[in-house]
């Protein structure tokens, strides 16, 4: 289920530590003191303290990637951004990130904008990029069987109506990163083909049937549901080159099997965990984010 912000570590892994005898350290008394605090009245100061101990890694790298990514545009700007926060999540072992690939990506994306770091949290970052793992199957299409045979039946001219979408997102999001990093971008994160693909492996996960081991957070919900809204502005930028024709009969059939796998949510359940990256009027969301999971992706 989602991420409780009432409970506990404690209480969400379900194992209690015996209290630290009188004479330990300072931080041993801490992480246990923390241990026992709702995860949702953590500061970020605290989060990283734990997080810098390993501790409460499934529970807490979640939130602390959404405080990342939530703060990350206000730092270009001039705006606060926490160094140790930051520190504590792109210094964990690369191992760690080969257990949460999604939210490792959504990490990418916050930390590729980021200008003017300190120096000791700059190499960090830098490093953490460059240690990313790649996706759980080679390429963009894995797990998504559906997509990928549709991209091998697009005609000539789909394929270069979508090649123009794909070059012009990528001066967008090359726009969004620091000028070291710009200069050695040549691929870009969000494609077309990466945002059909993400909409039927959300969909594959709220089915029966799921085989996929990898970590999947309802942050990373909220990042599909946001490339979905992507696909609309796909579709309109598309309607000369694809007309009735295969891209549109594709995003209708998943589309269809997202609606069968969720139900109406109109009292927003989800919203304190997942909530659009765009700021917009209520009644101009997408029905998707007017709808819950019957089999919730993040449970396991």
């Amino acid at each position: 289920m989602p991420i409780d912000p009432s409970q506990t570590l404690e209480q969400l892994g379900g194992q209690r530590w015996p209290d630290p005898p009188p004479d330990t350290t300072s931080l041993v008394k801490a992480v246990h003191e923390l241990r026992r605090r709702p995860v949702g009245d953590l500061r970020p100061d605290e989060l990283a303290r734990l997080i810098t101990q390993d501790v409460g890694l499934p529970w807490l790298l979640p939130i602390a990637a959404r405080i990342l990514c939530d703060t990350a545009p206000g730092q270009a700007a001039g705006g606060w951004y926490d160094d140790d926060l930051l520190y504590a999540v792109v210094t964990r072992n690369p191992r760690v990130w080969e257990q949460f690939p999604d939210l490792a990506h959504e990490l990418r994306r916050a930390v590729e904008t980021l200008v003017d770091l300190s120096r000791y949290v700059r190499d960090e970052a830098e490093t953490f990029l460059g240690s990313l793992p790649e996706a759980p199957t080679a390429g963009v299409f894995w797990a998504a069987p559906e997509s990928r045979a549709v991209w091998e039946a697009l005609p000539p001219t789909v394929m270069a109506a979508i090649a123009r979408c794909d070059a012009e997102r990528l001066e967008v999001e090359r726009s969004r990163v620091v000028p070291h990093v710009r200069e050695r971008m040549t691929a870009l994160v969000y494609s077309v083909a990466h945002r059909f693909a993400s909409w039927e492996r959300l969909a594959r996960r709220m089915e029966p049937g799921w085989a996929g081991e990898d970590y999947y957070s309802i942050s990373a919900y909220g990042n599909d549901l946001d490339s979905r809204d992507a696909l609309e502005q796909v579709m309109r930028a598309l309607p000369a080159e694809t007309g009735e024709g295969l891209l549109p009969q594709l995003l209708g059939r998943l589309d269809a099997r997202f609606r069968a796998s969720t139900l109406p949510d109109p009292e927003r359940s989800l919203r304190l965990w997942a909530r659009p990256a765009a700021e917009g009027p209520e009644e101009e969301l997408g029905e998707w984010w007017r709808r819950k999971p019957v089999r919730a992706p993040w449970t396991g």
